[in-house]
Parts: C-alpha cells; sequence; structure tokens
C-alpha cells in the first residue's frame, strides 16, 4: 500500500500538496470525509436491501440497522425508510410472540 501511496503522492500537483497538508495540519478532515464515502460505497456495492431485494449499489440514500444481542450483532441494509420500518414492524412482532410465548410456558408449568 505505501508504494501506491508514493504513487499517488507523486502525480499531485502543488495545490492538491497544501490542501492535504492543510487536512492533515487540522486534524485530516478532507482526507477522513474521502475514506468514509469510499467505505459507504464499498459497503453497499452488490449488496441489496433487506426488504425489497433492491439493488443498493450506487445509492446515496442507504438506511443501515445494527441489531442483536452483544454477543451476535447483525447488521441489514435498506433502500429506503419503509423497508427500515417494515423490518422494524416484524422485529417488534417476532418479539411480541417471544414474549407471549414465554408467558403461556410459565402459566402452563
Amino acid at each position: 500500500m505505501s508504494e501506491d501511496l508514493l504513487d499517488i503522492i507523486g502525480k499531485m500537483s502543488y495545490d492538491e500538496l497544501k490542501t492535504v497538508e492543510r487536512d492533515l495540519s487540522m486534524g485530516i478532515p478532507l482526507m477522513k470525509s474521502l475514506v468514509t464515502n469510499r467505505m459507504q460505497e464499498l459497503e453497499t456495492s452488490g449488496k441489496s436491501c433487506a426488504v425489497c431485494g433492491g439493488n443498493l449499489g450506487g445509492k446515496d440514500n442507504v438506511f443501515t440497522l445494527v441489531f442483536g444481542p452483544a454477543g451476535l450483532k447483525r447488521k441489514a441494509s435498506f433502500c429506503a425508510i419503509d423497508c427500515l420500518g417494515y423490518f422494524i414492524d416484524r422485529l417488534k412482532e417476532i418479539r411480541r410472540r417471544s414474549k407471549e410465548g414465554m408467558r403461556l410456558a410459565i402459566k402452563n408449568s
């Protein structure tokens, strides 16, 4: 990776290098933004919505939900707020049914 970075720096103009130098001295806001955006692109490429199955690649507004118990976290991505809402409603229903099942089991004991 260091050779790639050296190649990139070698191809930069003086003005671009000054921008990078300024960002480095200020805590790297531009670099952080570039890296964050690229990571988001990579996270959504080839993925689909957990509810409708729509392709998430190239979309700007992708919603991601991290859920589950501490030792078993899961991650689901959604193409729109309505798909996210539908997923959360189903999670609530599963939880409600689970609680009802536990109450019946305790009551029948």
